[in-house]
Order: C-alpha cells, then structure tokens, then sequence
C-alpha cells in the first residue's frame, strides 16, 4: 500500500469527499447569494479551523467539480499528490486557478 505523505489541505480533502459523494444536493441555494455579494472565499479561508461554519463545504464541493470539469480526474489526482503546487500539476498558477473558479461558480451558481 501507498501512502500519500502529503499534508491535509481541507478545501481539496473535503471537497472531493463531499463530490465524489455527491453530497452537496443544495450547493446553488446555500451559496448563491454570497457569490452575488461576491463574498467567494480565498483558499486560504478554506482551511481546517472553523471549518463548517460558513459554507467551506459547498464552496470547496465547487471548486472540485470544478477541477474536474476542467481538467479531469487525471488533475484532481495530481493536485492531491501535490497539494500545493498548482503550476506543475495544472499549467497554472493558483491565482489563475482561482481566478477561473470563480468565474465558474457565477456562471454556474449565482443566476
């Protein structure tokens, strides 16, 4: 068996949880009205303290299948082999990932 020796970064181990698991049925009617507000949280408000408390789940569930129907599977596996480097395992840097996440999920979830 392999071990990942990589460490936890909860938006990516969460969101592919509840994805893969198909458990956010109501992602559009719990976050549209922050995405209208523009209150989209940064990776870095997405991490382990607290998490729970404001909507971490449904956006990190977005950003997965996000991931995935940008870059497939193939991606999804590379980022949680190497959580933090969005560059070589996705062609970009993760401001530019997050940049185009966002852009997803108010197209996708704030009509």
């Amino acid at each position: 068996m392999i071990w990942l020796q990589t460490p936890t970064v909860f938006w990516l181990d969460e969101g592919t949880a509840s994805y893969e698991g198909r458990e956010q049925t109501a992602v559009k009617e719990i976050i549209a009205g922050d995405i209208k507000e523009n209150h989209i949280p940064r990776f870095e408000d997405l991490k382990n303290e607290g998490f729970g408390n404001n909507k971490e789940y449904q956006f990190s569930y977005t950003i997965i299948e996000f991931l995935v129907n940008s870059h497939g599977y193939d991606g999804l596996n590379k980022l949680i082999r190497s959580p933090n480097d969005f560059q070589n395992t996705l062609g970009m840097s993760q401001d530019e990932f997050y940049t185009q996440w966002v852009r997803y999920i108010k197209d996708k979830y704030a009509d």
